[in-house]
């Protein structure tokens, strides 16, 4: 019997070398520091409880459940692709709906409405992960 892997959907974000704050936020790790000298803009992330993690720019930071890794940009591009949720046209309507009825959120214009929807799935989606 043949097997394939299911889909695994990861967060991810990638170093410049000029975004060492952001990347250290997205993993809610600290910057840490290295006697050896493995490169110009080479950050170095540890955390409490899990190994450190290096990453060099145009690397990936890639979120898996609580876990991080780097990989280099070529493989990223080969495993990954960015996902995007396809809202049905009868839940927009009833977003768009909600919205009116509760007066909560301003008036808002078709891609607003539609990216509002969006992240309200995605935060319904990691909240079930």
């Amino acid at each position: 019997m043949r097997y394939r892997t299911k889909p695994t959907y990861v967060e991810a974000l990638q170093y410049t070398g000029d975004n060492a704050d952001e990347c250290l936020k997205f993993c809610k790790g600290k910057r840490g520091e290295s006697r050896y000298n493995y490169g110009a803009g080479a950050l170095i992330i540890t955390f409490e409880s899990a190994p450190d993690i290096w990453v060099f720019p145009t690397e990936w930071i890639i979120k898996d459940g609580d876990n991080f890794s780097a990989i280099g940009n070529e493989r990223f591009e080969e495993q990954y692709e960015p996902v995007t949720l396809e809202i049905p046209p009868k839940i927009l309507q009833l977003a768009k709906k909600a919205v009116k009825q509760r007066g909560a959120i301003k008036k808002l214009s078709k891609e607003e409405l539609k990216a509002w929807v969006q992240q309200l799935v995605e935060d319904t989606v990691n909240a079930n992960d």
